[in-house]
């Protein structure tokens, strides 16, 4: 008995790669300062929300003080002087560490991420918000 077999290349998988890291983003707060930013992992933001315990319930710091500091893995180019947060103390030193200026910095390059035109028009005219003056249906 012969048999033949057929191999189709085009239907095998790629081999898989291994993840790019981050893209990282530099901004200068009001005090010179070159911060590298860097949007963390999937892990590592549930790491970060578990060592937060209780306090990853309030949204408002989470979002205003937290993740912002946590984002930021470089100042002037030192890594060493930012590793990512696995405590609460370290959470409140990455915070202390930006201080106002710093975290200002990084807060405009969040909203100006999210919405790039910067005006509430822009975020009104997108089809992801309901416009108040559309009637449903």
């Amino acid at each position: 008995m012969n048999a033949k077999v057929k191999i189709n290349e085009a239907s095998a998988s790629p081999a898989p790669t291994a993840p790019s890291k981050p893209e990282t983003v530099v901004v200068t707060d009001s005090t010179g300062r070159r911060l590298t930013i860097r949007q963390p992992s999937l892990l590592d933001e549930s790491r970060l929300v578990r060592c937060m315990g209780d306090a990853a319930m309030n949204a408002a710091y989470m979002t205003m003080y937290v993740m912002p500091a946590a984002m930021v893995v470089a100042i002037d180019g030192d890594e060493d002087m930012c590793p990512f947060p696995s405590s609460l103390l370290q959470v409140d030193a990455a915070i202390h560490r930006l201080g106002r200026h710093g975290m200002a910095a990084v807060m405009k390059h969040i909203t100006e991420s999210v919405n790039p035109e910067g005006d509430v028009a822009s975020i009104k005219k997108s089809d992801a918000t309901p416009d108040s003056e559309r009637q449903p249906g």
